[in-house]
């Protein structure tokens, strides 16, 4: 996990807790201690309240909640200006959590290991999870990913209607359907456009198996038709969506044809995206 994606992850839960959270900044520094993992630095005249995290060689997970922490104490000190551990804290740190777990960012079992956790559900009640749901455990349901690199404001509002989820760590709209529904909807919305990026993939989670936009190098007008079969749509480049586990032996793959894949980087638009 970067700076930049905690960052973002951090204010989008921020804004489903609090309508308009004041604004702050994540530091990740690369650092070890054994007094603790991360602190929370309030704003000082022109300088932006700061998070800053440690002991990074920690899992992502445990690194988010970290931060969520923190989180919490920004929260709590720019309504109560207090950075105590008090009832607000805990129900503030608590709805972050939900959040957190409703978007898959975090797992219950991360969160027991957390000191405060038997305090906050004491107060609270149990943090739910979104794991375990009848639907993730039906063979039927599929993941429909679509890329957000070229989806225009028009089509974002196409997939919200469409009851899309926008997932800011991947930079991807994702949504769960049965097998006929799913296939249905990649026809119908790569119809809607061209250039759009659509995959359907049996249930994932997307936070666990990330997927990777796979841009193709090379001269590829000789195996266009191959291209195609493998799941490639063109627009300037030939791309395709890909878990991300599945890159060396895409590569391999395209090895064998005489060309080159390359991850387009989250968050940019390559050259070719205009």
């Amino acid at each position: 996990m970067t700076e930049q994606t905690l960052q973002l992850v951090l204010e989008s839960l921020a804004r489903l807790v609090v309508p308009k959270p004041e604004h702050f900044v994540v530091r990740m520094v690369d650092k070890t201690l054994h007094t603790g993992n991360g602190c929370y630095i309030p704003q000082t005249g022109r300088n932006l309240a700061i998070i800053e995290v440690y002991n990074l060689t920690r899992t992502g997970r445990e690194i988010l909640t970290t931060a969520i922490h923190d989180l919490a104490h920004h929260l709590c000190f720019c309504e109560k200006a207090t950075e105590k551990h008090t009832k607000h804290f805990y129900r503030r740190m608590h709805e972050l959590l939900e959040a957190a777990s409703a978007m898959g960012y975090v797992d219950y079992d991360t969160v027991s290991f957390l000191a405060e956790c038997r305090k906050m559900e004491q107060i609270c009640g149990r943090i739910r999870t979104s794991f375990g749901v009848d639907a993730m455990v039906n063979a039927h349901v599929k993941t429909i990913v679509v890329d957000n690199h070229r989806c225009m404001e028009k089509t974002k509002e196409v997939l919200l209607l469409r009851k899309f989820i926008y997932n800011p760590i991947e930079w991807l709209w994702e949504k769960n359907a049965e097998e006929m529904e799913a296939l249905n909807e990649k026809k119908e919305l790569e119809q809607l456009s061209s250039g759009m990026y659509v995959a359907v993939y049996p249930f994932i989670s997307l936070h666990h198996d990330p997927v990777i936009t796979i841009t193709v190098e090379g001269a590829t007008y000789r195996v266009k038709e191959k291209l195609r079969e493998r799941g490639y749509r063109y627009c300037g480049a030939w791309k395709r969506l890909l878990r991300a586990g599945g890159m060396e032996e895409e590569e391999k793959y395209l090895a064998r044809l005489g060309l080159h894949g390359k991850e387009l980087e989250r968050g940019k638009a390559d050259d070719n995206d205009g």
